[in-house]
């Protein structure tokens, strides 16, 4: 999977609440909407849209002439993605690990706990 732009992210957003495929008109509409966002121009649309499809996380399908937009990744499935990521770039630790070192499975270790504390309060701001 590859990650995601902020931007990119709206248009998830958006896609992940449909309950049925959306055109670009559609997106657009539903982005204007939102609160505390800029209306982006059907061309800026269209730019994410192309670039979230050539990402593999998004797909279409044609109706009446118009292209369909929906998610192939699932939210929980992205953001599980992004802290695994995130969690190996900045301490080379994986989920198991973290969960294991809270749950008690393995040996408590201050320093890695403190690690993990920074990395939650990065992720918090």
């Amino acid at each position: 999977m590859k990650k995601i732009s902020n931007s990119e992210l709206v248009l998830m957003e958006v896609l992940w609440s449909a309950t049925e495929p959306l055109d670009r008109h559609e997106i657009a509409k539903a982005v204007e909407e939102l609160e505390n966002h800029e209306p982006w121009s059907l061309a800026t649309v269209s730019t994410f849209i192309s670039r979230l499809c050539n990402k593999d996380v998004i797909a279409y399908v044609k109706k009446d002439k118009m292209y369909h937009y929906y998610p192939l990744v699932g939210r929980m499935e992205y953001f599980r993605y992004v802290i695994d990521e995130k969690l190996h770039e900045s301490m080379r630790l994986k989920i198991d690990e973290v969960l294991a070192l809270y749950t008690g499975h393995q040996k408590d270790d201050e320093a890695c706990k403190k690690e993990v504390h920074k990395f939650i309060d990065k992720l918090s701001k």
